[in-house]
């Protein structure tokens, strides 16, 4: 999926109240770091396949109202996004073109909105985006809001028990989500991981793998799955493993163990797991597109992978490295950033938080363009949309 023109995308996950992915805010923004214009966010519209790269949630994508006139519209998947729209920035004429696309299927959201307003008027959105100081003190359409500006897991939780159902904030990248142990099942994936990195023998492994029956289900769905292009099916565990190699058989543990082998922690398989995965191989892609070896490419993409280990297991980075046996490399990486694979990973935090403009020297240290990144963004996302664990 080639892209064309100078602009950036990022997404960041719309919580509900399980802490699951609801949705995702798509942000798009061109060379100088501002908002797209209708016509430049149209022309991209009509370019990307948006539902090969999102197919799993629906996308909130803020707009200006001139967009709501654009042709661009009847060539789109309505249910695939929900448009937001600035209060201030709407007026008589856009009610009505509300009106006529709400009758198409498509959906909106409002943010600054004024619950002043006429019912008439406020009847035409199926979401109110509030900062959580106004979510508390105006509450009448809660189980339409979508909080923002949240700091942590706990504010999280704080509103679920107040009754509202959708959360978005940055804290999903930054926060330990919650304070679990290494169970029994979680332990015995870590010894899996390690006897296929450090001691390969597909005979071991595949010994190890059928002692436990939910492992060999997810490896035959992994291997099955679209993110391969495989002309038949495989039944076999054991040919499984051969066809996967030591390479994407790390990758499917390391993945498999964000997967939540415990009802309490179901929503780490919509949350971390996707962040964790799409991080690692965009990852990848980026050290291949800056040179680094096979190899290197391999480690890059367990090191953005193993970046939200601590969060999914509330372990110290010295911990995971003794747990998985991370070599100092992928270790130093981690902690400071250092190497190739720090300077990646810092480069990839950076754009998840939507910050690509101001790494200008990361990207001309690493000979890396912003249609570098977004090229190497869609295709970790679509590589994602075809990866099957569970």
């Amino acid at each position: 999926m080639k892209v064309k023109g100078e602009f950036f995308l990022s997404k960041k996950p719309i919580l509900d109240q399980s802490k699951k992915v609801f949705a995702h805010k798509l942000i798009l923004k061109n060379k100088e770091d501002k908002p797209l214009t209708s016509s430049e966010f149209a022309k991209i519209l009509a370019n990307l396949r948006f539902d090969k790269l999102f197919g799993r949630h629906r996308l909130f994508v803020p707009i200006m109202p001139d967009l709501l006139t654009n042709e661009v519209l009847d060539y789109i998947n309505e249910k695939k996004f929900v448009f937001i729209l600035d209060e201030d920035l709407i007026d008589k004429e856009d009610f009505k073109r509300i009106e006529e696309l709400k009758e198409l299927g498509f959906s909106f959201a409002i943010r600054k909105v004024d619950y002043g307003k006429t019912p008439e008027e406020l009847k035409y959105f199926d979401f109110f985006i509030h900062p959580k100081e106004f979510a508390l003190k105006n509450d009448p359409y809660k189980n339409k809001v979508i909080i923002r500006n949240l700091k942590s897991i706990k504010e999280l939780e704080e509103f679920v028990s107040k009754g509202f159902k959708y959360f978005y904030g940055d804290f999903i990248f930054q926060d330990t989500l919650i304070g679990r142990t290494v169970t029994p099942t979680r332990k015995a994936i870590i010894q899996l991981f390690n006897k296929i990195k450090e001691k390969y023998s597909p005979r071991e492994v595949e010994e190890l793998i059928k002692k436990n029956a939910d492992l060999g289900l997810s490896l035959l769905k992994y291997v099955n799955s679209a993110a391969f292009y495989l002309p038949t099916r495989i039944e076999s565990i054991r040919k499984a493993i051969m066809i996967l190699g030591q390479k994407n058989l790390l990758q499917w543990v390391l993945l498999y163990l964000y997967t939540g082998v415990d009802e309490e922690d179901g929503f780490y398989s919509e949350t971390l797991l996707q962040l964790a995965a799409e991080r690692g191989k965009m990852m990848e892609i980026l050290a291949e597109k800056i040179g680094l070896n096979h190899e290197h490419a391999e480690k890059a993409f367990l090191v953005g992978v193993f970046s939200f280990v601590d969060k999914l297991l509330n372990m110290s980075k010295e911990e995971i490295k003794e747990e998985f046996h991370i070599d100092e490399e992928m270790y130093l990486a981690l902690v400071k950033y250092q190497g190739p694979l720090g300077k990646l990973l810092h480069l990839v935090e950076n754009i998840e938080q939507s910050e690509v403009f101001e790494l200008e020297k990361e990207l001309s240290e690493l000979g890396l363009s912003i249609p570098d990144i977004v090229q190497a963004q869609m295709q970790a996302y679509a590589w994602f949309e075809g990866v099957e664990l569970k």
